[in-house]
C-alpha cells in the first residue's frame, strides 16, 4: 500500500500523505496529538484498496454498533425489555482469545465499554484480514484484557498479519512495531523506523505538557460545604434480567474523601456510578442516601444531579445535539445534553476561561460534533467541572485523550481535588493515570451473585 501526494476530503477536513508506504512485512504505530487527524487517517487506510482483507476497531465502531443497537430496540412495542443482539449472536465463539463466556447471553447494549471492544476485536479477526488496524484499544480494557491483547497484537505480527496501531501513548507501541508516522495538522509529517520517529525533535515536542495550572481555577470561589456525608450505601444490590451486577455493596463517602473505583471489564463500576449519578431506577427501594436524600422519599432526580459533575463513554455516546463547543460547556451548569437556558455573563465567562486552560478556546463557536474523539473528551471533561460540584464522576475520563492532554488533565483533577470542595469518583484502569490526592480505594470483585466490594487506602 503506497501513497504520493495523496489528498482525500472527509467531511470538512483533507487529509494529506505526502509519500508513506506500508510494506507487508512492517507493522506500524500512527501517533500524532488530539485532533491531528489520526483516526481520520485510519479511515483512510480502511477506504483505500486494501477493501476487505483489512480488519479495524476503533470507538467509533463501538458507538456505531451501539447506534444499530439502539435503532432495532423494540422494547416499546414489547411487554418485555428488549435485550437486542445476545454476544452468542455477533461472534462465533465467545471462548476467544478474551474469553467471553461468561457474558455470550447477555445484550450488546449492557456490555461496558472494555468488553464491546473486544467484542468487536473477536469479531475482525473471524475475517482472518491480512491487516488489522486498532485505534486505541487498550483505552477501555482492564489489566488482564491488556495483557492478552499485548499478547495477541504479538501473536498476529509473527503469523505475517500486518498490524497499524493508531495511538495517543507511547507506551502502548508494542515491541515488535517496526515503523512509525507522525501526523499533526491531517498531514502525515514523519514516516520511518520506530528509533528515528521516536528520536526526532518534532515528535519530541509534544511527549509531555510544559503548560501551567492556574492557581485558582474559574469559579473557585462560591462553594457549597453544608453537607458532610455524599454518600451512604448500605447492602445494595443490582441485577439486570437474569445478570446479577452487584452484591450487598455497602460505602460511606464524605466529603473531600476521594475514592479510585476499581475492578475488571463487566464489574459493575459504570453500573455504581449510575446508581450516584440517579440514571440507575434499580436503585429504588436501596437503601441508600445521597446528600441527604434517602432514595425513595419524594426526591427528584434533578435534586441528585445538581450536585454532580460526570464524564463518561456513555455520556459522549448519548451527547449528540449538534451546538458549539462552548454552549456543549456551559449545559454543564444545567446538568442538560444541549443548551436550553440562557446562561449569565459569569457563567459564559468561566466558559471561556476553562476552554483557553485546555486549548481549544479557538474552536469554542466550532460544531461539538466536528471535534475528534479525544477534543471531545476534553470538553466534557471540563463540562463536568464548570460547576464545581460536590462530587466529580470521572469513568474513564482519559479515553482518547493524547499524552500532553492527559497530563494536562490529571494535573487539573488533582488541583480541583486539592483547592476546591469537589469530591473525586475516579474510574481508570491505567496505572499511570493516577492522581496523587486520591488516597481511597473501593475494590469491585466479580462473582456468581455479582460484584462484592472492598475498601482500603492506597
Amino acid at each position: 500500500m503506497k501513497f504520493v501526494n495523496y489528498e482525500k476530503k472527509i467531511n470538512d477536513n483533507i487529509i494529506t500523505i505526502p509519500n508513506w508506504e506500508i510494506k507487508r512485512d512492517e507493522n506500524w504505530a500512527v501517533l500524532g496529538n488530539n485532533g491531528s487527524g489520526k483516526t481520520l487517517l485510519g479511515r483512510v487506510l480502511t477506504s483505500s484498496d486494501l477493501g476487505d482483507k483489512c480488519g479495524y476497531v476503533s470507538f467509533e465502531k463501538v458507538e456505531e454498533l451501539l447506534e444499530e443497537e439502539r435503532r432495532n430496540d423494540d422494547s416499546d412495542f414489547l411487554d418485555r425489555e428488549d435485550v437486542g443482539t445476545l454476544v452468542k449472536e455477533y461472534i462465533n465463539d465467545p471462548h476467544g482469545v478474551f474469553d467471553l463466556e461468561h457474558i455470550k447471553d447477555r445484550g450488546l447494549k449492557y456490555l461496558s465499554t472494555g468488553e464491546l471492544v473486544k467484542l468487536l476485536i473477536i469479531k475482525e479477526l473471524e475475517r482472518s484480514p491480512d491487516y488489522l488496524i486498532l485505534d486505541e484499544p487498550y483505552d477501555g480494557l482492564d489489566i488482564e484484557s491488556q495483557e492478552l491483547l499485548y499478547n495477541l497484537i504479538e501473536d498476529l505480527i509473527l503469523s505475517k498479519t500486518t498490524i497499524i496501531l493508531i495511538l495517543n501513548r507511547e507506551k502502548d507501541i508494542h515491541p515488535l512495531i517496526s515503523n512509525i508516522s507522525f501526523i499533526h495538522n491531517n498531514r502525515v509529517i514523519l514516516t520511518g523506523s520506530r528509533d528515528s520517529i521516536l528520536s526526532s525533535d518534532a515528535f519530541n515536542r509534544i511527549r509531555h505538557f510544559s503548560g501551567n495550572i492556574p492557581e485558582q481555577l474559574p469559579g473557585l470561589e462560591k462553594r457549597d460545604k453544608s453537607i458532610e456525608t455524599l454518600i451512604d450505601m448500605r447492602s445494595v444490590s443490582i441485577s439486570f434480567s437474569e445478570t446479577k451486577v452487584l452484591k450487598d455493596i455497602t460505602w460511606k463517602v464524605k466529603s473531600r474523601e476521594h475514592f479510585k473505583i476499581v475492578g475488571p471489564n463487566g464489574s459493575g463500576k459504570s453500573t455504581l456510578l449510575k446508581i450516584i449519578s440517579a440514571d440507575n431506577t434499580q436503585s429504588y427501594g436501596q437503601d441508600i442516601t445521597l446528600f441527604g436524600y434517602k432514595k425513595g422519599t419524594g426526591e427528584s432526580i434533578w435534586d441528585i444531579k445538581q450536585h454532580i459533575g460526570l464524564v463518561s463513554s456513555t455520556l459522549q455516546k448519548d451527547y449528540r445535539v449538534s451546538i458549539s463547543v462552548l454552549n456543549v460547556l456551559l449545559s454543564g451548569f444545567y446538568d442538560t445534553i444541549g443548551l436550553y437556558t440562557k446562561p449569565t455573563p459569569s457563567e459564559i465567562d468561566q466558559g471561556v476561561k476553562w476552554l483557553k486552560i485546555v486549548g481549544l478556546y479557538s474552536k469554542r463557536d466550532n460544531s461539538y460534533k466536528e471535534l475528534s474523539y479525544g477534543e471531545q473528551r476534553l470538553v466534557l471533561i471540563i463540562r463536568a467541572m464548570v460547576k464545581h460540584p460536590k462530587i466529580l464522576i470521572l469513568d474513564e475520563p482519559c479515553l482518547g485523550l493524547d499524552q500532553v492532554n492527559r497530563e494536562m488533565i490529571l494535573l487539573l483533577l488533582d488541583s480541583l481535588a486539592n483547592k476546591g470542595e469537589t469530591t473525586l469518583l475516579y474510574v481508570s484502569h491505567r496505572r499511570e493515570d493516577y492522581i496523587p490526592s486520591i488516597k481511597n480505594e473501593l475494590l469491585l470483585h466479580p462473582s456468581v451473585d455479582g460484584s462484592l466490594g472492598e475498601i482500603s487506602c492506597i
